[in-house]
């Protein structure tokens, strides 16, 4: 009998089970109702036959519908891991966010966001575990900056069991950006942990300003040069 053949039939005595190969998905955040937003869980093997049948509908019902507070302001959608974070109302204080887990299809009510933020959200870039969220301010107002994470709450980081929850903090020091400064491109570095902008002067948009790097390991900004990232977006 041939070592392959008999490597088989080993194989077979012991019983196992072939190991499952956990499925790919796309969610897609769509305007698609007269009332608000909804979340489509698309299966990445078919995507190509999905695409397709798009011109119909979605094969399959949304796995999440969101009636939008106000309509014309919109919602803002951003992924981070396997978590789905939903602004409802990213101009009113007292709104709750949502954070959707894909993997449990379990959905809490996340933390408001925080006022320097309340004009919504310009840019958003997760870094590991962190989602780090940026506002441009116009005028002599700064620009806003600062990460939200699953963290310990109250006085028992200590504990080997901590309560935890969704919360914003702070960062020690604020974006260096200048007033008039808009960022129009950004990228993660491959070392997961530093953060590239580069910004041009919105009264000079066709002249480049440079590139600044924010490292969240260390919270510390840097100027990196008078050169910009080669694409927009």
């Amino acid at each position: 009998m041939s070592k392959r053949h008999q490597s088989q039939l080993n194989g077979d005595r012991t019983g196992k089970r072939p190991r499952l190969v956990q499925k790919k998905h796309l969610y897609l955040a769509l305007d698609d109702w007269d009332k608000g937003f909804s979340i489509h869980k698309i299966d990445a093997d078919t995507l190509q036959d999905t695409c397709t049948d798009l011109q119909v509908g979605f094969p399959d019902p949304a796995v999440l519908r969101f009636a939008a507070p106000v309509h014309y302001l919109g919602m803002n959608f951003t992924a981070f891991g396997n978590n789905i974070f939903i602004a409802t109302n990213p101009r009113c204080g007292q709104t709750p966010t949502f954070v959707y887990d894909t993997r449990t299809a379990g959905l809490v009510i996340g933390p408001s966001l925080p006022a320097p933020l309340l004009d919504g959200i310009d840019l958003s870039v997760v870094a590991g575990d962190v989602l780090y969220a940026l506002h441009s301010c116009h005028g002599s107002e700064q620009h806003s900056f600062g990460p939200m994470s699953w963290a310990p709450t109250g006085n028992d980081e200590e504990s080997p069991r901590p309560a935890m929850a969704w919360s914003w903090k702070s960062l020690p020091s604020p974006p260096p950006f200048a007033m008039d400064d808009e960022i129009t491109s950004y990228a993660m570095h491959p070392d997961g942990h530093t953060i590239f902008m580069s910004v041009h002067d919105r009264n000079y948009r066709h002249l480049p300003k440079g590139t600044f790097s924010f490292d969240t390991k260390h919270c510390e900004w840097k100027w990196c040069g008078e050169w910009v990232l080669p694409f927009k977006g």
